[in-house]
């Protein structure tokens, strides 16, 4: 399919189920089909590999209005600082922050505390059926008891 045969095949799914969010619809470089996407799109387009937890791609995408929604990960940035500075600038320009480990991510609690510090919308952990991501899943509902009635599920209202 050509990006706007795939646009089509989208919005007719969207038109079906209730897609919440697209991530990586298009090649990671096509900021213009991106663009269009969000333009025609009823639901949120997320990048992932467009913006790989990186300043300079997710400002260049700003500017051609591609996407509304970023994926962050700690290993795509580099560093903590990094990665809350992406995740900062996210917001102020209006995108939804999705935090996300990667596959074959380690046991630690680590990323469900970042998810958490950076103000993410969402966390992508995947399903809890591996010992890594029910760790990870498991601390997000510590947190949630920590926090209690100033916790709040976000998912609905988004």
């Amino acid at each position: 399919m050509d990006r706007g045969q795939l646009i089509d095949y989208y919005r007719g799914l969207c038109d079906r189920y209730p897609i919440h969010f697209i991530e990586d619809g298009l090649q990671e470089d096509d900021y213009e089909g991106f663009a269009r996407m969000r333009k025609e799109l009823p639901t949120l387009i997320v990048g992932d590999d467009i913006f790989a937890t990186n300043e300079t791609r997710l400002r260049k995408g700003y500017e051609q209005q591609a996407g509304n929604g970023i994926i962050i990960k700690a290993n795509q940035a580099g560093t903590v600082t990094e990665t809350m500075h992406v995740a900062r600038l996210a917001r102020e320009l209006g995108y939804t922050v999705v935090a996300s480990t990667r596959s074959g991510e380690t046991a630690d609690e680590f990323q469900s505390d970042l998810a958490v510090a950076m103000g993410a919308s969402y966390m992508k952990n995947g399903c809890p059926f591996r010992g890594e991501m029910v760790t990870k899943w498991n601390r997000m509902m510590e947190i949630e008891a920590q926090l209690g009635a100033r916790s709040k599920f976000r998912g609905r209202d988004l």
